[in-house]
């Protein structure tokens, strides 16, 4: 969550920040017994290339460090 309100919501926050309380969410599952390990990682790598494709198609902003100085913003 720190992700997302110091940096903004932008393609690479928007992946990072989900993505990490994702884990948290799996990681919690998985210490209470909910769920195994050999669960929780390919579930893990699905939520992450499903965060990719959303990033990629949703009307995001790209990061500022990303855009040169003077060239129009996409």
């Amino acid at each position: 969550m720190l992700i997302l309100a110091i940096g903004g919501i932008d393609k690479v926050t928007f992946v990072i920040g989900s993505f990490l309380i994702a884990s948290m969410f799996f990681s919690l599952m998985r210490q209470t017994g909910r769920i195994s390990i050999d669960t929780e990682v390919p579930s893990l790598m699905i939520a992450l290339g499903t965060l990719m494709l959303m990033a990629k198609l949703l009307p995001l902003p790209l990061p500022h460090w990303i855009v040169k100085p003077g060239e129009p913003k996409p």
